[in-house]
């Protein structure tokens, strides 16, 4: 069974911004586990276990990595058991609405030594400073990449025929979406891209696996494609269709990079050199909605900026690396004082109620 993968959570701009709200509907029957525990508690490695299960068992299967490190899990969901099994610890802090009828707290701090740890309470301590001021530090990076990607998007607004471009998508929705239904749609909001500790990372995989057809918009500086992705978006949702919109982590509030809409099989994507899509049924390019002529003019401070916001984002992965290698350290306390036995058991115990 193929799996796809979003991430839930990511740095931005303006900080962390999370998706974990959006992640599972109580009133729909949905069931969610959310464990907590420290750094190093088997967290993630529980919710690994889960996914091989669900893998055997042929469900489908959502995995979220972590932006902060890819190779760990931040959710599983299982959407046709209505299932999520996620970490609700800092920062995307998940606490539970209606305990006990809808979600159940997994509580990893019941397999560890409790007074191990705290004879290590200043070098945890001191590991956890250290992993909080390099955080601070990505998200200051960010955000100056984040204004910088701004200018340059107001730049080539300047230079971008609104109408043209509207119409263009449109045209599109009419086609692709058909007539406008008494149904309104249903949206999910997840992120495919992140800054991490690997890089600036696209899960283009995950449009591929959702989506046969792929619409590449392929726009340097997010302005014609904002503005057809809004569009679409919009037309989607007026003709019934479910869609999942995928937000630019760096602006997620008011920008869409992805659309996706599984019905259909159908994508809509913005690429460029941040995150190129790589493979696309069809690539429509931005400068047929553009004045090159007064593009060119805005040519050397556009690509001043994009120069600078290169070297930002690369800096913040290189501190994210760092940040990662000090949350090492704090792990390595927990892992020693965990009795992975019972951990284990925490886990096995979760997945033989899920899978009787």
């Amino acid at each position: 069974m193929k799996h796809t993968e979003y991430f839930f959570g990511a740095v931005s701009a303006k900080g962390f911004v999370s998706q974990f709200g959006g992640m599972y509907a109580p009133a729909e029957g949905w069931r969610t586990y959310i464990i907590k525990g420290g750094p190093g508690s088997g967290k993630s490695s529980l919710m690994k276990k889960v996914a091989k299960a669900a893998e055997k068992a042929g469900d489908a299967l959502v995995l979220g990595p972590c932006s902060s490190d890819p190779d760990s899990l931040d959710v599983v969901l299982l959407p046709e058991r209505k299932i999520c099994i996620a970490d609700g610890t800092a920062p995307h802090v998940l606490e539970p609405k209606f305990p006990g009828a809808c979600e159940t707290i997994i509580n990893m701090g019941d397999c560890w030594d409790g007074d191990q740890l705290a004879e290590k309470a200043p070098e945890i301590i001191a590991a956890y400073q250290k992993n909080a001021a390099q955080h601070e530090r990505v998200a200051r990076y960010i955000s100056a990449a984040g204004a910088l990607l701004n200018d340059n998007y107001r730049l080539a607004l300047e230079c971008t025929d609104n109408a043209k471009a509207g119409c263009f998508a449109t045209s599109v929705a009419r086609r692709e979406f058909g007539p406008a239904s008494r149904r309104r749609g249903r949206e999910q909001v997840r992120l495919l891209s992140a800054v991490t500790p690997k890089g600036h990372l696209l899960l283009e995989d995950t449009i591929h696996k959702a989506c046969r057809r792929v619409y590449a918009v392929e726009d340097e500086n997010c302005a014609a494609s904002r503005l057809i992705l809004s569009v679409l978006r919009g037309a989607a949702l007026d003709s019934g269709l479910d869609i999942i919109t995928c937000p630019c982590s760096i602006h997620p509030e008011d920008k869409i990079e992805h659309l996706l809409i599984p019905s259909l099989s159908l994508a809509f994507c913005t690429s460029n050199a941040f995150h190129p899509i790589a493979n696309a049924t069809r690539r429509i390019h931005a400068r047929r909605f553009t004045d090159l002529s007064a593009l060119g003019e805005r040519k050397q401070k556009m690509q001043f900026n994009k120069r600078a916001v290169k070297e930002l984002l690369s800096t913040a992965c290189g501190i994210l690396a760092d940040a990662k290698a000090s949350h090492d350290e704090m792990e390595a306390f927990y892992i020693d004082a965990m009795n992975f036995a019972k951990a284990n058991k925490t886990a096995q115990a979760l997945i033989k109620k899920l899978y009787p």
